[in-house]
């Protein structure tokens, strides 16, 4: 399923562009734009969330060629958004009634140059976004000339580009300045861990936070809880999303939705690149999922990605919980 193939680009710089529906059909250009190295980027991840079915996301990739071969790939996707994301809890609520009337009620088309999962950065596949004479201000045009093209068929006025590093933004901003509006993301948090015979990742925190990792540890043994690595969460995806959903109610902000198959899909299409962490309540029968978090790892990183907690536990002593 992909647009009808345009003609043969010459040997001017020009670009030509296809769209595709499904990754499958591009797994080669998407390797070659991404490469092997970063999980969040994989070919494996993404194609897993494909699989996954989000809803209320219809999923478009680009894939542009010059007279070299394959150029870049970019994924994209036509998904909803709450215009109440940012508003007081007083106005979700009085919204919340309106909408068990009108479901359509404030909410609004996007098409997302990025993924519909939190990537913590872009997913733009420029091959060689270094070369400058190849990704000058023309050719960068063409393709964003493209992506509005591709919009506007589709009857979405609103284009967004979701999760900019900083020296990417840098780069767009620079030629895309004046045809859309760039503002800061949402900080993200990397620590270098140090090796384990340094102390690992308990001496890499500052003694703040350590002290309250030692106290929730210790809540956490006073009332029975025990931590298991899990490769794969086949048979508790249903408790996993229940979790999930728990975490997501009580947040001031929601950007996005992930299902119940998608946990399933990652740990399958990953292998020992993704695990699941889970945390249980008791023993034997009576033992019971609480808590789980969904991490992904490459060579370089280790990406804590989605998180679950039961807040109606009963606890002996309670303990800040970290959405």
């Amino acid at each position: 399923m992909s647009d009808p193939r345009p003609k043969t680009p010459d040997g001017s710089g020009e670009l030509s562009f296809r769209w595709f529906r499904r990754i499958e059909e591009i797994a080669a250009p998407w390797d070659l734009c991404f490469g092997k190295g970063d999980v969040l980027r994989s070919y494996e991840l993404h194609s897993a969330v494909e699989r996954s079915n989000l809803p209320d996301v219809e999923l478009h990739y680009l894939v542009g060629e010059n007279a070299d071969g394959v150029c870049c790939v970019v994924p994209c996707y036509v998904g909803r958004a709450s215009l109440l994301t940012l508003a007081n809890p007083l106005l979700k609520r009085l919204v919340g009634g309106i909408r068990r009337v009108f479901p359509g009620f404030l909410w609004i088309d996007l098409f997302v140059i990025g993924s519909p999962v939190s990537t913590c950065g872009d997913v733009l596949g420029l091959r060689n976004p270094g070369d400058l004479q190849q990704w000058n201000q023309p050719t960068v045009t063409a393709l964003f000339d493209e992506i509005l093209r591709k919009a506007r068929a589709l009857k979405v006025n609103l284009v967004v580009l979701k999760e900019l590093e900083d020296d990417l933004t840098d780069f767009l901003q620079a030629r895309l300045g004046h045809r859309f509006f760039f503002v800061p993301s949402l900080p993200t948090t990397y620590l270098t861990v140090a090796a384990k015979a340094s102390g690992g990742y308990v001496n890499s925190i500052c003694s703040k936070y350590r002290n309250k990792l030692k106290k929730r540890k210790a809540v956490a043994v006073e009332n029975g809880i025990t931590w298991e690595f899990v490769p794969d969460c086949r048979g508790h995806e249903a408790e996993i999303f229940a979790l999930h959903r728990q975490v997501l109610e009580h947040s001031d902000f929601v950007f996005e939705m992930v299902n119940q198959e998608f946990f399933s899909r990652v740990c399958e299409a990953l292998g020992d690149q993704a695990f699941v962490l889970m945390g249980f309540q008791g023993t034997g029968p009576e033992r019971k999922l609480i808590s789980f978090e969904l991490v992904m790892q490459d060579q370089r990183r280790l990406h804590p990605f989605y998180s679950g907690f039961d807040y109606g536990m009963p606890m002996s002593t309670s303990i800040p919980s970290t959405p």
